[in-house]
């Protein structure tokens, strides 16, 4: 059961960083590399390319496959 809301919490997290290009809450908003804030063309990339990254994280740890857990 911890699994699976960890998966969800995953899951939220990937969908936020998926919409950090769109800037939805102002031109403060974006994604956020070693400290930096990103803009323009590496903010569109880095963000959904992470947020994918996160997707299919949180679908590791919802199936508990042996790839996500240790």
């Amino acid at each position: 059961m911890t699994l699976k809301i960890f998966a969800a919490l995953f899951a939220i997290l990937a969908i936020t960083n998926l919409l950090k290009p769109f800037q939805l809450l102002g031109d403060e908003t974006g994604f956020v590399l070693f400290g930096t804030r990103l803009t323009g063309t590496a903010n569109a990339v880095a963000g959904p390319l992470f947020g994918v990254f996160l997707l299919v994280y949180a679908w590791l740890i919802f199936t508990q496959n042996h790839v996500a857990l240790p």
